[in-house]
């Protein structure tokens, strides 16, 4: 969908992907007023907004398992540890994941050592 459009409008300023009615960069202030205009007659409440919205996307592609960098360049975050500060609890335990993976390393390092053993 996305490709389509850029096929058929191409890029703003910057190459950015949406321009605003002036052919300038489109802010958050853009952005905002349109999703109120549709958003009210829908039905979602005041503060019910992109802020949220922007919330829920990251939500989704950490459960989806997205590189935590991969979400911080898309969020524009300027470091990675602005995104882990905000984001960090919604991660998995990657401690526990860490751990149960350094096992089964250290498992088939032990195995592959013993069947050596055995072929020499």
């Amino acid at each position: 969908m996305i490709t389509n459009h850029v096929n058929r409008f191409g890029l703003g300023p910057h190459g950015l992907l949406l321009q605003n009615r002036s052919g300038k960069i489109w802010r958050y202030k853009d952005a905002s007023a349109m999703f109120r205009e549709v958003a009210r007659p829908l039905g979602l409440d005041k503060g019910e907004g992109l802020h949220q919205l922007r919330h829920t996307f990251v939500s989704v592609l950490i459960q989806l398992n997205l590189n935590a960098k991969q979400i911080q360049e898309w969020l524009g975050h300027e470091s990675i540890l602005e995104t882990m500060d905000r984001y960090g609890h919604l991660f998995p335990n990657s401690l526990n994941q860490a751990s149960q993976l350094l096992d089964s390393h250290v498992v088939l390092a032990l195995q592959n050592k013993a069947e050596a053993r055995m072929l020499a």
